[in-house]
This record gives C-alpha cells, structure tokens and sequence, in this order.
C-alpha cells in the first residue's frame, strides 16, 4: 500500500514540473473596440500553446500594457491577444444617423462593416448601381443601441463606429452622404 501511495505521489510531482501550461487573459463578457479593458474586465485561463504561439497573447503575470485600448472587439471567453490592444487615438470615433431604410436594423456591436454611399434615387437602377461608392472599409461598430431603444424622430438610429486612418476629407464625405440619406452599411 506504501508503495503504492509513493508511486502516485512521485508521479503527481512529475507531471506537475512537467506542466506547460501558462496563464493569459481572456475576456470575461464581450468587449467592444474602441472600450478601456482593465483586469476587472478579464479572467485567468490557463492555456498550452505550440510553439510560438503563446507569443501572440497577454500573459497574465505581466500586468496589462499602459495603451489597452481596444482596436477590435473580442468576444466573451476568446483569449485576449496583443494585436486588439493599441492607443487610443488609433480608432477615430464617428456617431453616424441613418434612416431605418437604409441601415441594417440588426447592427450589434463588435460588427465589422463597409459603408456605401449611393447617388440620389434617379428611378435609372443602372446609372444608381455605377454610382455607388464605398466611402469607408472595416468600421467597427463601438455602440450600436437596440432598435427599440435607439430610433428617434422620423425613423433614424444612431449608432457609434470607429475608423482606422480616417482622414478629415473621408469623413466630410460621410456626413455629405449621411445628409443626403444615400449611406448604406454591409456587414462583412
């Protein structure tokens, strides 16, 4: 029995030392881009990686970096990786108001989507298709309220976006094209 009791306990120890496992962060809930993560936002999780992929994660003994900032959402349990965190100020925050027409009603937030913008309905489908343009690529939606708490006056919703490199000429064209009621969203 001794022996026995010896033979467990030596071999609990050496599958422990053997332990390869390293702990990193993960997200507690949905985290949208654009939101300030601190460790009240995430849990430990310990993780085995093959080669160097541990690399490209937040290990949890180091602390979170000063810029934790998200640039992209990252969902409930999905490891935190380095590459969603950044400054700030690499996200230009944009409120867009659409009319329920022209927007996707089901936009939540975490969305990836590409704006379009369309010339005036001419009743000519041919010349509105060669007219549209895409204004904007990759906009993540930061806030995107519900439907039935986010439409206002005339049927519109707001909803917040943020842009990577969006330049002041861009966005002059966005709001041209808000103005004129020919945006429209794609989620990817």
């Amino acid at each position: 029995m001794a022996l026995v009791a010896a033979s467990v306990l030596i071999g609990a120890r050496v599958l422990g030392a053997a332990d390869d496992t390293i702990e990193v962060w993960s997200a507690r809930a949905d985290l949208p881009p654009g939101e300030q993560v601190s460790e009240n936002d995430l849990v430990v999780r310990r993780v085995h990686f093959d080669g160097d992929d541990a690399d490209l994660y937040l290990r949890s003994d180091k602390g979170l970096p000063d810029q934790s900032t998200l640039t992209r959402g990252v969902g409930a349990g999905e490891l935190l990786p380095k590459a969603a965190l950044g400054e700030a100020d690499e996200l230009r925050q944009v409120s867009l108001t659409f009319t329920a027409a022209n927007g996707n009603l089901l936009i939540k937030p975490g969305a990836v989507l590409d704006v379009w913008s369309s010339p005036p309905d001419s009743g000519d489908a041919g010349a509105a298709l060669k007219g549209t343009t895409k204004l904007l690529d990759d906009v993540v939606v930061i806030k995107a309220p519900a439907v039935d708490e986010s439409f206002g006056v005339g049927g519109t919703r707001e909803i917040l976006v943020g842009v990577h490199d969006l330049s002041d000429t861009q966005l002059q064209r966005v709001f041209s094209a808000l103005s004129n009621g020919q945006v429209w969203f794609a989620e990817q």
